[in-house]
């Protein structure tokens, strides 16, 4: 081919078709036109362009003619990214006059074309309105896909075109109907649920991460009943989900984008906003008297969804829509972020948060950071739900591993632990248990760590007296808290220890028969604070209860630097090679 040939073969594929606007003056470009000229395909863009701007501050045009509209959706499939927008933003000014109308062929748009009986037997009007709803179906499909487009401002055009349209068809599908002469009008509340569904399947259902996009709705989750009806519509999907078994992970992903994106009201007096006001309408036809009072459908459809005015009602279509989520396989990175923010921002909204309990301890049970995590949620019911949850200091102590200290949670478990164990009606052989748990892992934890475990260790004993015995009991003929020269050998000390380590029984580790004796070992430990931190359990009677939060934020790195600005480094003698004063000759 040559070079004019090719150039002509290229435009004339059907991403690069010219589309016959009724005012367009630019014709279709043909593989066999001769006397096509490139610079005439060069203007077709601007033209396009003033076309949708005409198009779009002249809405009514779309009503009179609904053939532009089709021209418009074609656009909307191109590959220029100012003429998509445009397409996007006149789809969106054409559709909200057509819903804004209330008599004529576009003052139904919203009805679904399924809905449409045979046309032969339809007037012109008829026809009209029927032809308006197809094209109406035909650009939410055509805006729907374009929230995946591989341009970001794109897909923000579209979401945003698509949410706004959702609040459009609230308002004409909330329109007051018209009655008889007696009886007035009134106003029946209805959400545009079908929209707001392709909205959350193009947005949750992809295979792509959504999270930054899912962040633009902040504008429209303020809505209180915006808010309301996505989370019920976000139910349904991801139970179709579940019941399929056919999520994946980034539709995992973006659900919990989405459900962390949701800031829940407090009280009922900040569920103010609404697209359409609850109180409007005119007021309910009067009715006659009768035995057993007469149901409203309004009032039916409430009572079965929740008012979307009423607290209680967003509690329960958020505990319902975080309960379906819960029941997603989520992979790891996704179930520890849900379970840092269960018991902050979760929990607190949800109607009967004990319906969790299965989940926390699921993954209390799990081991490794998740059950560092499930803490929080299981702290939180059984402080304020009185949970009852058997063997849970058993669990517990067996999350005191080596590798408790080098976790990226541990400072949150501590502090949690410290909590668990603060009550003085334990007993003392469960006491005595978890300070000998943390007095051997002191052994080889880091000097942070082992701050944290003395800390751990005297306010146990300040708040059990009978445990005290730990730290007076004789070993070989020897106290174990004298001044620290002496220090028995580790075989004969260990082989002394009647304590088990590895018996996940705490009535039966004989921790209360044993002693603190590696305690001991840490007064010759080589960063100061360490050592001196064991002053601490010479004058346990004196002291008050240690505040665990100095210590919980303690680095290798700040000790490192407390340990350099005081007078306690030690200095090294250094051993100079002799200096010869005279050469050595060698006979």
């Amino acid at each position: 081919l040559t070079f004019k040939q090719g150039v002509v073969q290229y435009f004339t594929t059907p991403c690069f078709q010219v589309f016959n606007f009724s005012s367009l003056v630019v014709g279709e470009p043909r593989s066999g036109d001769s006397t096509f000229k490139f610079s005439s395909f060069l203007q077709l863009g601007s033209v396009t362009m003033e076309r949708l701007k005409k198009l779009s501050r002249n809405p009514k045009e779309s009503v009179e003619n609904p053939g532009g509209l089709v021209d418009v959706i074609s656009l909307c499939q191109g590959h220029n990214v100012k003429v998509v927008v445009r397409a996007v933003e006149c789809l969106e000014s054409c559709f909200s006059h057509c819903l804004s109308v209330t008599a004529g062929p576009a003052s139904k748009i919203y009805l679904r074309p399924d809905d449409i009986h045979d046309e032969s037997s339809l007037t012109d009007a008829e026809k009209a309105a029927s032809s308006l709803r197809r094209h109406y179906t035909a650009g939410l499909d055509a805006l729907q896909k374009l929230i995946i487009h591989e341009k970001e401002d794109v897909q923000q055009a579209a979401l945003g075109a698509l949410c706004r349209l959702v609040k459009s068809e609230t308002v004409a599908r909330s329109r007051p109907k018209k009655r008889a002469k007696n009886q007035g009008n009134a106003r029946q509340y209805q959400f545009a649920v079908f929209a707001l569904r392709r909205v959350l399947v193009s947005l949750l259902d992809t295979a792509v991460n959504c999270s930054e996009l899912i962040g633009d709705m902040s504008e429209f989750l303020e809505l209180d009943d915006f808010r309301f009806s996505l989370m019920k519509t976000m139910e349904m999907i991801v139970r179709d989900k579940v019941e399929n078994k056919s999520a994946t992970q980034c539709f995992v992903g973006n659900c919990f984008a989405l459900l962390k994106s949701i800031v829940m009201p407090k009280m009922d007096s900040q569920i103010e906003s609404f697209i359409v006001p609850m109180d409007a309408g005119a007021a309910e036809p009067p009715r006659k008297k009768s035995k057993k009072p007469e149901v409203s459908e309004e009032k039916q459809r409430r009572e079965f969804y929740g008012d979307p005015a009423s607290l209680a009602a967003h509690r329960r279509v958020f505990s319902a829509a975080w309960r379906a989520f819960l029941q997603l396989p989520l992979p790891n990175s996704i179930l520890v972020r849900v379970l840092n923010n269960l018991h902050t921002n979760v929990m607190p909204n949800m109607i009967n948060p004990k319906l969790l309990i299965d989940f926390l301890t699921d993954a209390y049970d799990a081991g490794g950071a998740v059950s560092l995590l499930a803490l929080n949620g299981l702290f939180l019911l059984i402080n304020k739900y009185n949970l009852d949850y058997p063997d849970f200091y058993e669990k517990l102590y067996a999350l005191m591993q080596p590798s408790i200290f080098h976790q990226k949670y541990s400072s949150r478990f501590f502090r949690l632990a410290n909590l668990f164990l603060s009550s003085s009606h334990l007993p003392a052989y469960l006491v005595a248990a978890f300070a000998k748990r943390l007095s051997r892992l002191s052994l080889t934890a880091p000097p942070a760590g082992c701050l944290v475990a003395v800390a751990m260790i005297t306010n146990l004993l300040k708040r059990h007296p009978s445990c005290k015995v730990l730290i007076h009991r004789k070993v070989d003929s020897r106290l174990l808290d004298d001044s620290g020269e002496y220090l028995p050998p580790p075989e004969a000390t260990t082989a002394g220890d009647p304590y088990i380590n590895t018996e996940a029984d705490l009535s039966k580790c004989c921790a209360l028969d044993s002693c603190l004796w590696e305690l001991q070992c840490l007064r010759n430990h080589f960063v100061p604070d360490v050592s001196q931190s064991l002053s601490l359990l010479d004058s346990v009677n004196d002291v008050v209860e240690i505040d665990l939060e100095q210590y919980l934020d303690i680095s290798y790195e700040s000790l490192q630097e407390g340990f350099e600005s005081t007078d306690a480094c030690l200095t090294v003698a250094i051993a100079e090679e002799p200096r010869i004063s005279q050469p050595i000759v060698v006979i």
